[in-house]
């Protein structure tokens, strides 16, 4: 009931471009007239980036170091475990293991490799 009873001037007013505000609207609309608006977000985010997965990197080198870490360091081979690969797939979803996590936080996010958020390491 509350669009309808909007003129066509709040409409225009609703959507108007406000300069030197980040439009939400105007954004997902992939608005031509948006991109005068700079949004350093994602600048920022990538700066930031590499000084929170050094602390991952560094959380990732005190588990390696852990005495029970041994059998984590590489992929598991399910036949030396008795169970087939049909088996593992079936059960296993998304295998890792600590090998593979350090050579993604070595690999760079640009290089399609690497992590791009540190919540994706977690």
């Amino acid at each position: 009931d509350q669009v309808n009873t909007l003129s066509s001037k709040d409409l225009k007013n609703l959507f108007k471009l406000r300069t030197g505000t980040p439009s939400d609207t105007h954004d997902k609309l992939k608005c031509e007239r948006c991109n005068i608006i700079a949004d350093d977000q994602e600048a920022i985010e990538k700066k930031v980036l590499p000084k929170k997965l050094a602390a991952c990197k560094g959380l990732l080198e005190r588990m390696v170091a852990h005495e029970d870490s041994a059998a984590f360091l590489t992929p598991l081979k399910p036949e030396e475990h008795g169970a087939s690969v049909e088996e593992y797939e079936k059960r296993v979803k998304q295998p890792i293991d600590l090998g593979t996590i350090a050579k993604k936080l070595d690999a760079t996010p640009e290089s399609g490799g690497g992590y791009k958020s540190v919540s994706s390491f977690s």
